[in-house]
């Protein structure tokens, strides 16, 4: 049986939870009294509730509200307003903003005290035109005052207590305009929320956007927004993710003299064709090039950008240098100077390495050069190594310089194979295609090494110096075949030749055997010296100088080669090394046909 002491105990409990229960209850419903009694004028007057919220929107960003549709007030679940068909408009033209709706949910003591004070507000489907190049604040708003104050004044600390809010944008599109840019940008797929509560405190601006196709998500923070529009610095961060780039920076933003950014920045892309053709600089697809990675010191204004303290992975190699974008009045111009220890050229070359089609001949395919005339370039890149193909050079020196439709691709040294080679090709780009003019030379070249990475075999040793000068033109690379110039020097010294076997050439049968055609597998004939000497009319190389010379014998040269058709029509003479030789006297002035296909050439003794 409980005491009476317990029973009085339980009861007051009851009595306690029911009276705070009640009391919950009384203020609840004195506050919704209060609120709709103090809501009573924009209740019954939809022109007051938009007249109060034009008055708010106008005081803290200077923007003019339009609104054409229903005005509505609600208590429930949270005091509020609703807007329909409702614009805002800057009134210098700068920023325009047409939405389905404007809802404003609202701070509850100050509409207690009969004034209405917008906490946060929502944007259904907004439609927004902004121009960059213009300032969409009036100096009689909130925002304007806090730009106009001076630093550090009792104007500005006052100005600093102006309250503002949050604004999210649901399902928004914006078209961006500016004069650095061809054409407009426009963004779409808007779901972000500002968050800038008063004027003092920091801003950040979160959520995701489509740019021309691509879905990203994005997070900014500037720690004193104030400031900046003081003309002042403020901290700031930026994360970007999207499927074809991954950007993050931190650093300092300054609004005098001029706007400008400078911090470090890092971006990785697993798509960077895709991402250069997003802004407008297209280049060919190809795996190799897909992949990038940087981290830099950058600075970023409305001249361009500059990137110091640069580390920079593409096509496989590792660059270290600096690298910077002008913007200018048709195209940017991006220049720079990088060094690598491996340079891998084959990534940069793979839209031109078929060379021949699939049908046997040369390659007809139209040249793509867009890559390279989208902007001007000045790059200049030194490597211990570089690397295309087969083949590699060292302490490599390349330069590549475009302006208009005009491309210059310089070598000015490297190493090869124990000599030195230098190279340049200048190209035009024309409506009827490609003017080509390109020199060469070549000094102490180990021909044998060469041969070995071309073929696998060494099939002609010795150190070659020579020259070369070419010119041609056309669409594609048949067409500069069909339309080659110029003159080739090539001396070679020291060496031996594989595959034609002179002792059997010299030497005819004996015996009355029939003639034999020479051995071309094995044997090896070595010479002293040997030069040949090209003219190149219309594709038709001309032997103007062909010997070598050796203790076998001599070899004259004469005939052509078609490069269009791949053939060749040669004749090489050769006289033995010892003229007075009564084995050899019979030998002498012995001639040789090569004909054919230069891949699979006919040699034999002439007829």
């Amino acid at each position: 049986m409980m005491e009476p002491a317990t029973l009085a105990s339980a009861s007051t409990d009851v009595v306690g939870r029911r009276l705070s229960r009640l009391i919950w209850v009384l203020a609840l419903v004195i506050t919704v009294t209060a609120l709709g009694t103090v809501s009573v004028p924009w209740t019954f007057s939809t022109a007051a509730l938009r007249d109060e919220v034009a008055a708010q929107i106008r005081q803290a960003t200077g923007l003019a509200t339009i609104s054409q549709g229903r005005a509505v007030f609600a208590v429930l679940p949270q005091p509020h307003i609703k807007l329909d068909q409702v614009s805002f408009v800057d009134p210098s033209g700068a920023l325009r903003i047409d939405a389905d709706y404007f809802k404003g949910n609202l701070r509850i003591l100050p509409l207690i005290v009969g004034r209405l004070e917008i906490a946060s507000a929502t944007l259904l489907k907004p439609r927004l035109v902004i121009d960059l190049d213009e300032n969409p604040m009036p100096a009689d708003s909130a925002i304007g005052r806090a730009a106009e104050a001076k630093p550090e004044t009792t104007e500005a600390a006052a100005a600093d207590t102006a309250r503002l809010g949050t604004v999210s944008l649901v399902n928004g599109t914006a078209r961006l305009k500016t004069k650095f840019a061809a054409s407009d940008v426009i963004v779409d797929d808007i779901d972000m929320t500002l968050d800038w509560r008063n004027l003092s405190a920091p801003a950040s601006l979160t959520g995701k956007a489509r740019v021309r196709g691509e879905f990203g998500d994005v997070a900014a923070w500037v720690a004193e927004p104030a400031e900046l529009l003081r003309g002042g610095r403020s901290e700031m961060t930026l994360d970007i993710k999207t499927d074809v780039l991954t950007l993050t920076t931190n650093g300092i933003l300054s609004a005098a003299p001029k706007p400008e950014y400078s911090g470090h920045l890092r971006a990785t892309s697993q798509a960077l064709p895709r991402l250069l053709e997003l802004i407008g600089y297209p280049i060919p697809r190809t795996s190799a090039l897909s992949r990038f990675r940087l981290a830099s010191d950058a600075r970023l204004n409305a001249e361009g950008m500059s990137f110091s303290n640069l580390n920079l992975r593409l096509a496989g190699s590792d660059f270290e240098g600096s690298l910077a974008i002008e913007t200018g009045d048709q195209k940017p111009l991006l220049s720079g100077t990088l060094a690598t220890d491996l340079l891998t050229l084959d990534p940069f070359f793979a839209h031109f390495q078929k060379i021949i089609s699939d049908d046997g001949q040369w390659n007809h395919e139209p040249l793509d050069l867009r890559a390279l005339t989208t902007a001007n370039l000045d790059i200049r890149v030194s490597a211990s190594r570089a690397r295309l193909a087969h083949f590699e050079m060292q302490d490599t020196a390349l330069s590549l310089l475009t302006h208009a439709n005009r491309i210059d691709l310089s070598l000015a040294e490297a190493k090869a194979y124990r000599g030195l080679v230098k190279a340049r090709a200048s190209l035009a780009i024309g409506q009827d295609g490609v003017d080509l003019h390109a020199t060469s030379s070549v000094t102490d070249l180990d021909v044998g090494a060469l041969s070995w990475d071309a073929v696998g075999l060494p099939e002609l040793t010795g150190l070659a110096s020579g020259t070369a000068n070419l010119e041609a033109d056309g669409l594609n690379l048949a067409d500069f075949l069909q339309h080659l110039d110029g003159k080739l020097q090539l001396n070679v010294k020291q060496g031996d030749v594989r595959g034609i076997d002179l002792a059997r050439t010299l030497h005819p049968a004996q015996n009355g055997e029939a003639p034999q055609t020479p051995d071309t597998r094995a044997t090896r004939v070595p010479y002293d010296h040997a030069q040949l000497g090209l003219k190149i009319l219309k594709g038709t190389a001309e032997v103007e100088q062909g010997l070598a010379d050796g203790p076998g014998g001599h070899l004259l040269l004469s005939g052509s080669a078609t490069l269009p058709d791949r053939k060749l029509d040669l004749r090489a003479v050769i006289l033995p090394a010892v003229p007075d030789d009564p084995i050899s006297k019979s030998a002498q002035d012995r001639n040789i046909l090569i004909k054919g296909a230069w891949d699979h050439p006919l040699i034999a003794p002439a007829p």
